[in-house]
C-alpha cells in the first residue's frame, strides 16, 4: 500500500511543476531549510506540457435583467427582492483598490435614502477579480423589511415595485459625490478594519500567495493607499461602475 501511495503522489505532483509553497510562522531559517531538504529534496516535476496563454476578457457595458417567481412553499423568505450587479474593468493598483471599497460604503448610504421610501434595506459588498482579466464589480442585495421595523405609513416593499427604486439609485450614480466629511470617516472605519484583517494569519497567507503566484501586492503600503482616497477617486469609481456592466435579478 506505501508504495502504491508512494507512486500515486509522484505521478500527481509531478504536474505541480510552477507551485509556490506558503510558509507562515515564527520559524528558525536554518532549521527550515533542513526540513525543506528532507521532505522536498527529492521531489520530481514534469516539463511544462503547454504554455498558458493570456486570455483577453473585456467587460461591455449594457444591462441584463432577469425577473423570476419565487417557487412554491417559499413565499415571503428571505429570497424575495431584487439583485444588482456592477462591474467595470478598471485596473488594479491599491490607490484604486481602496478607493473601491470606500465606494461601497458610498454606495450603501447612497441606497439607504433612496430605499427609506420602499420599506426595504439593501447589503452592499464588494469584490476584486485579477484573472482572467482585472476587474471590480459592487454586488447589492436588496430585501423588503419586516413590517414591526418600520415607522407608521411605511409598509414593506412588494419585489415588483425594487426595479424603480434601483432606477432611482442608477440615475444618479455616474454624477454622484460623496460628502468629504463621509470620504473621511469611511477612510478612518477602512484602515481600522485592514489593519484588524493585515494582523490576521489567513490574511498573511492569502496575501503572501498572491504576492508570489499572481504578481499582485496587497498588503504593502496598504495605509499610504487609504490615505491617498479622495472624493475624486471615489467618484471616479462610481462612474466607472456606472458605465460597466450591469446586471439585475428580481424574485416575486
Amino acid at each position: 500500500f506505501a508504495d502504491r501511495c508512494e507512486r500515486y503522489f509522484a505521478r500527481q505532483f509531478s504536474k505541480v511543476n510552477d507551485g509556490v509553497f506558503v510558509i507562515v510562522g515564527d520559524l528558525e531559517e536554518e532549521t527550515l531549510k533542513k526540513l525543506l531538504c528532507r521532505t522536498l529534496g527529492d521531489f520530481r516535476t514534469q516539463q511544462r506540457i503547454a504554455h498558458r496563454p493570456a486570455v483577453s476578457k473585456p467587460v461591455i457595458s449594457g444591462n441584463s435583467n432577469h425577473i423570476s417567481e419565487a417557487v412554491p412553499g417559499t413565499v415571503g423568505g428571505g429570497e424575495l427582492g431584487a439583485s444588482l450587479a456592477l462591474s467595470s474593468d478598471i485596473p488594479f493598483t491599491l490607490p484604486n483598490y481602496m478607493s473601491f471599497k470606500v465606494a461601497c460604503s458610498a454606495v450603501s448610504k447612497k441606497l439607504t435614502g433612496v430605499l427609506a421610501d420602499y420599506g426595504a434595506f439593501a447589503v452592499v459588498s464588494g469584490s476584486m477579480e485579477f484573472f482572467p482579466a482585472e476587474r471590480m464589480t459592487i454586488y447589492i442585495n436588496i430585501r423588503p423589511c419586516y413590517a414591526d421595523g418600520l415607522p407608521e405609513g411605511v409598509d414593506p416593499s412588494d419585489p415588483v415595485t425594487l426595479p424603480e427604486a434601483i432606477r432611482k439609485f442608477l440615475d444618479g450614480l455616474s454624477s454622484m459625490a460623496p460628502d468629504a466629511a463621509d470620504v473621511n470617516g469611511w477612510k478612518a472605519a477602512l484602515l481600522n478594519d485592514m489593519d484588524d484583517h493585515m494582523a490576521r494569519t489567513e490574511t498573511v497567507v492569502d496575501n503572501v500567495l498572491l504576492r508570489y503566484s499572481g504578481g499582485k501586492d496587497v498588503a504593502a503600503g496598504y495605509k499610504n493607499a487609504v490615505s491617498s482616497v479622495s472624493v475624486d477617486s471615489v467618484r471616479n469609481i462610481l462612474s466607472s461602475l456606472s458605465s460597466g456592466g450591469r446586471v439585475e435579478y428580481v424574485i416575486l
